[in-house]
C-alpha cells in the first residue's frame, strides 16, 4: 500500500513524536513552569519535520562511503581474527584431499565458487597460504577482499577478464613459474552464479599446469540475497573442504576446445559443491 519512502517517513515521524513526549513529560515541574511553551515548541518542530531530508542525507553519506577505495588496514584485523577463531574453536572441520594435493602440488590453478570464500583462506595450512596468489577484482569490493586475505598470508593479483586481463595473465604466468598456486573465483566478480569463466582454463593451457576444483561446503549457513547467494556458515556448523582430481588442460586450444574444457572444469567443481537440497554424493568424496 505504501512505498518505502512513505514507510520510512512514517517511522521517522513516530520517533520524533515519541521523543517530544518524553522530553515534555520528563521535565521537572520547576523547569516546566519556566518553559510553558516547551511542548508546543516540540510539536511545532514535529509539524515542520521533513523526513525526506534525512533520506537525502543518508543517500549522500552512502555515496561518499562507496567512493572510499581503500580502508585502513587495521580495520581488517578484527574480522580476520574472528574467522580464525571460529574455524579453530567453534566450527567442525574436515579436509578431503584424496590426492594429497595440499602437501605435494606446486604451481597449480585452483577454482572455487565466489559464494563460499568466507573460510577459504583459513582452511589451508599457513605454508600453503604463503605460496598462493589470489586473482581479485580491481573494484572497491575487491580491495576489501585483498586487504582481508593479506592477514591470512595470501598475495593478490588485481584484475579480471574485463579489466587488466592481459596484465594479470602475465603476472599469473610468472607466479606459476615461481611455484605459486593461482586461485580464481571463476564466477566472480558479478556472476552469473556457478558459471565458469575461461580465464583459469586459458592460464592452465598456457602454463601446462592442471586445474584443481576446490569447494568448501557448510552443513548449515545463512544465505545473503546477493547475485551469488553468499554463504555465511552458522556457529558450530561443519566445514568440509574437498579437493577434486586435478584436470590437465591441453595447450594451443581452439575456441571450441576452450569451451569444452571450461564446461568440463565447471562440471567437476559442481560435482563437489553442496547446497541446501543438493548434497555432495558420497562416492565423489573418495
Amino acid at each position: 500500500k505504501y512505498g518505502r519512502k512513505t514507510i520510512a517517513a512514517k517511522r521517522l515521524r513516530s520517533f520524533e513524536f515519541g521523543f517530544a513526549l518524553f522530553e515534555a513529560f520528563d521535565t521537572p515541574v520547576s523547569a516546566a513552569s519556566q518553559n510553558t511553551n516547551q511542548f508546543s515548541k516540540y510539536s511545532q518542530s514535529i509539524l515542520n519535520f521533513q523526513p525526506y531530508r534525512v533520506l537525502i542525507i543518508m543517500k549522500r553519506l552512502k555515496k561518499k562511503f562507496r567512493q572510499i577505495q581503500k580502508l585502513p588496514d587495521w580495520l581488517f584485523i578484527p574480522p580476520a581474527l574472528l574467522i580464525k577463531f571460529l574455524k579453530t574453536f567453534i566450527m567442525r572441520t574436515e579436509v578431503i584431499d584424496p590426492f594429497n594435493l595440499i602437501e605435494n602440488a606446486r604451481g597449480c590453478v585452483t577454482v572455487t565458487w565466489h559464494n563460499r570464500l568466507m573460510f577459504f583462506p583459513a582452511m589451508f595450512p599457513v605454508a600453503t597460504r604463503k605460496r598462493t596468489v589470489a586473482v581479485v577484482s580491481p573494484s572497491r569490493d575487491g580491495q576489501y577482499i585483498t586487504d582481508l586475505i593479506s592477514h591470512f598470508g595470501l598475495k593478490s593479483l588485481r584484475g579480471s577478464s574485463n579489466k587488466k586481463g592481459a596484465e594479470v595473465q602475465r603476472e599469473a604466468i610468472k607466479a606459476i613459474n615461481d611455484g605459486f598456486h593461482v586461485s580464481f573465483t571463476p564466477d566472480g566478480p558479478r556472476g552469473p552464479k556457478y558459471r565458469m569463466s575461461r580465464g583459469p582454463i586459458h592460464l592452465a593451457s598456457v602454463t601446462g599446469t592442471p586445474v584443481i576444483p576446490i569447494s568448501i561446503n557448510a552443513s548449515s549457513y545463512w544465505q545473503i540475497n546477493s547475485w551469488d547467494n553468499f554463504q555465511i556458515p552458522k556457529p558450530f556448523a561443519k566445514l568440509t573442504m574437498i579437493l577434486s582430481e586435478p584436470i590437465k588442460i591441453p595447450p594451443n586450444l581452439t575456441e571450441a576446445e576452450l569451451e569444452y574444457w571450461r564446461t568440463t572444469v565447471e562440471a567437476a567443481l559442481m560435482k563437489i559443491t553442496a547446497d541446501r537440497g543438493n548434497p555432495v554424493p558420497t562416492n565423489n568424496q573418495n
